[in-house]
């Protein structure tokens, strides 16, 4: 990875905010999620021992279930279990089960369901969790995802060692109605010390240098594409673009990937490519793109404005009480609001921005800790 790419998640916009009171149509049909420009996961490894939980969980699945037997297939759950299990886990708002495996993807004694799940019933995957079991505790893994129609294209072995890496492509950019939304894929490897999976992008360079060659192969087909209008090429064409700029920058085969088109994009006149642009001059900083944000943050489209502004001053998305990081005291102020309505629009504590306080709020606050398993210090 390069030092400038690195260094770009510090400039970048810390979360986009899918405020639809305040969007245009335009950028109005996005789905409830917060995005963070790290493109990671949860940063979350959560061990369930509560007993009275592990009772109902281990009731589902029996502890000796997870054990791997030589010469034997793996058990077989029923997607009734899997949602169970989903909907028994702290905290959670994940729906239901879209693809689910219960298999020994660590390649150890001891089998993992790995589920991709629809958590707001509006047919996207985008829920991503990793559960191992045991007689008196569970570990749960969860990761924001994006659409995931198939589970078996998210497990892929890299490196040939037997143990697949995790394959998970997340949100880089908002689509708009048919428009693709741009996406990374974030790569994730097995830790047999630490018994979880950690990211892991930069050890698979061979990987984005291979999507570069797809993606020049998409930016190709959409130049000759007569069947749709020209704004909506350009749209599709967009998230090409910023998949494949993003690449040469994390390669660091051209640290300003990007920059020109970015320039460009914050000129025109659609809404959508104004705020594509702000991504991107977010994360390559610099006075080009500085000039260009504050220009955006004057904006006419409200939804704009609001990012590019975010982007010159970012905030601390997730710190109620003003101390300067996220830790369990904000999320115990937004527990004490848990299943109200926001009072006021851009509610701090509304992190997905559908005017209910509720779970799914409180964990997506976690994504924002400042520590691990959001302690107040290291």
């Amino acid at each position: 990875m390069s030092a400038k790419f690195a260094a770009s998640h510090n400039l970048v916009v810390t979360a986009v905010a899918l405020v639809a009171c305040c969007c245009t149509p335009a950028l109005s049909n996005a789905q409830d999620t917060i995005l963070s420009q790290e493109f990671q996961s949860l940063d979350e490894y959560e061990v369930i021992s509560d007993p009275s939980l592990v009772s109902q969980l281990n009731s589902i699945v029996l502890p000796s279930l997870w054990t791997v037997t030589a010469g034997t297939s793996a058990p077989i759950l029923t997607n009734d279990q899997v949602n169970h299990i989903l909907n028994l886990l702290p905290q959670s708002s994940l729906g239901s089960a879209c693809d689910f495996q219960f298999t020994n993807a660590t390649n150890d004694s001891q089998y993992e369901l790995i589920v991709v799940s629809d958590p707001n019933g509006r047919g996207s995957c985008n829920a991503y969790s990793v559960l191992r079991g045991g007689a008196t505790s569970w570990t749960w893994q969860p990761f924001i995802a994006t659409e995931i129609p198939n589970l078996e294209v998210t497990i892929v072995d890299l490196n040939s060692n037997g143990i697949p890496e995790l394959l998970i492509p997340q949100i880089y950019a908002l689509g708009e109605g048919g428009s693709s939304r741009a996406t990374w894929t974030s790569i994730y490897s097995w830790n047999s010390a630490q018994k979880r999976y950690i990211p892991s992008d930069e050890k698979f360079s061979s990987f984005y240098t291979s999507r570069l060659a797809t993606l020049n192969g998409l930016i190709s087909q959409d130049a000759t594409d007569t069947a749709d209008p020209p704004n909506i090429v350009a749209r599709d064409n967009s998230s090409h673009y910023m998949e494949r700029d993003r690449i040469l920058r994390f390669l660091g085969t051209d640290p300003n990937a990007g920059l020109s088109l970015a320039l460009s994009w914050a000129q025109s006149s659609d809404d959508l490519l104004r705020y594509r642009a702000i991504v991107i001059l977010a994360e390559l900083g610099g006075a080009q793109a500085t000039q260009a944000l504050q220009t955006l943050s004057h904006d006419s489209n409200q939804f704009v404005a609001d990012q590019a502004t975010q982007a010159l001053n970012p905030t601390i998305t997730g710190d109620l009480n003003g101390d300067g990081q996220v830790d369990s005291n904000d999320l115990n102020i937004l527990d004490s609001f848990l299943n109200t309505s926001v009072t006021y629009s851009k509610d701090p504590r509304d992190l997905n921005h559908d005017s209910v306080i509720n779970a799914l709020d409180a964990r997506i606050l976690t994504t924002f800790c400042t520590y691990p398993r959001c302690a107040t210090h290291p």
